[in-house]
C-alpha cells in the first residue's frame, strides 16, 4: 500500500512532467527526485508557489499552502 508520501510524489512527479513538457526525461527525473527528497523531509525548505506543485495540489484535492502539505503528508 502506498504511503500519503508515495503518493504526494508519485502525483509531483506526473505533475512535474505535464507542467514542464519541454524539459528532457532525463533531467526532469534528477530535478523531480531532489525536489521530493527535501519536499518529503521538509516541505517549508522548498518553493510550492511553482506550477508542479499547484498541479500536484490539484490533483490530490488539497490546498496549496504548506500547513496543507504538511497535513496531507502527515495523514490528516
Amino acid at each position: 500500500m502506498d504511503t500519503k508520501k508515495d503518493i504526494f510524489a508519485n502525483t509531483y512527479a506526473k505533475a512535474f512532467a505535464e507542467s514542464y513538457p519541454q524539459l528532457p526525461a532525463g533531467k526532469s527525473a534528477d530535478l523531480i527526485q531532489k525536489a521530493m527528497n527535501v519536499a518529503l523531509t521538509n516541505i517549508r525548505a522548498v518553493l510550492i508557489d511553482s506550477p508542479a506543485f499547484k498541479l500536484t495540489c490539484s490533483k490530490l484535492g488539497i490546498r496549496c499552502s504548506y500547513k496543507a502539505i504538511e497535513e496531507y503528508l502527515n495523514g490528516k
